[in-house]
C-alpha cells in the first residue's frame, strides 16, 4: 500500500495502538445485495463500537464506500463516518480520497482534512481501528475529547485522523462554570438567531451574537 500523504508518518508520542493489549477483535462478514460488511471490535474503556460497511452507487462508473463506527464518549453516543471515494485507477484499487465526519443524533460535521492514498487491496475489506478517550480538563466537564483513526493493512498500520479537540458533551452542566456569562435568544430569522449577552459589567452595551442558518 503507497501513501500519497507526508502528513502520514508515525509519531514517538502517539505509537501505533497494542491491538493485542487494548482489544478482542471478532470479525462477522455478512453479503448482502448491497455489499455489506460488519466486525465488532471490543475497546476496554467504552462500550462496543459496531463498524458498518454501506457502497453508494455516486454514477455508473464510480462507488462511495463508507464505514461507520459507533462509540460512547461519556453519554454522548458518536457516529464516526469513514468513507472513500475513488479518484482513478480500474476495478477496485487505484487512489482514494479518505474523509472522516461525525455523526451525533441528527447533526453531521466534517473532521480533519481529505487525505489521499493509493490502495492495493480491496476497499470494501479494511480494517480501522476507531478509539476515543478523555482529554484534558475541560468546562464543562467531560466535554472534551480526543480521537484516532488508524488504518490496518497486512499488518502494517497507518495513521490517518486524529485530533485532541473535540468538543461534544450530552447534557453538559454549564451551570458548573464558575463566573460564566450567558446570551439570551433576542430575535429570530427565517435563517438566522440573534443572541445578546453582558460581558463583566458592560450592561449598557451588550454584546451580540449572530448565528445564521445558511
Amino acid at each position: 500500500m503507497s501513501l500519497y500523504n507526508a502528513s502520514l508518518r508515525g509519531s514517538l508520542d502517539d505509537p501505533t495502538p497494542a491491538y493485542d493489549d487494548v482489544a478482542s477483535v471478532s470479525r462477522s462478514n455478512t453479503t448482502s445485495s448491497n455489499s455489506s460488511a460488519g466486525s465488532r471490535i471490543r475497546w476496554q474503556i467504552l462500550e462496543e463500537p459496531v463498524k458498518q460497511l454501506h457502497l453508494s452507487p455516486r454514477n455508473s462508473r464510480t462507488e462511495r464506500f463508507q464505514y461507520t463506527y459507533c462509540l460512547i464518549a461519556g453519554a454522548a453516543p458518536l457516529q464516526f463516518i469513514i468513507s472513500l471515494e475513488p479518484l482513478s485507477g480500474t476495478g477496485l484499487t487505484g487512489r482514494y480520497t479518505f474523509r472522516l465526519s461525525l455523526k451525533v443524533d441528527k447533526t453531521e460535521r466534517p473532521l480533519n482534512e481529505p487525505i489521499v492514498l493509493n490502495l492495493l487491496v480491496d476497499p470494501r475489506q479494511l480494517q480501522f481501528v476507531v478509539f476515543v478517550f478523555p482529554g484534558k480538563s475541560s468546562l464543562p466537564v467531560g466535554c472534551l475529547w480526543s480521537y484516532r483513526v488508524w488504518l490496518r493493512v497486512n499488518g502494517v498500520d497507518h495513521r490517518l485522523f486524529g485530533d485532541d479537540e473535540l468538543w461534544v458533551g450530552k447534557d453538559p452542566d454549564f451551570s458548573s462554570v464558575a463566573d460564566a456569562s450567558y446570551a439570551r435568544l433576542k430575535n429570530v430569522g427565517s435563517n438566522s438567531q440573534l443572541y445578546e449577552g453582558a460581558v463583566g459589567e458592560a450592561h449598557q452595551r451588550k454584546p451580540t451574537l449572530l448565528i445564521s442558518t445558511n
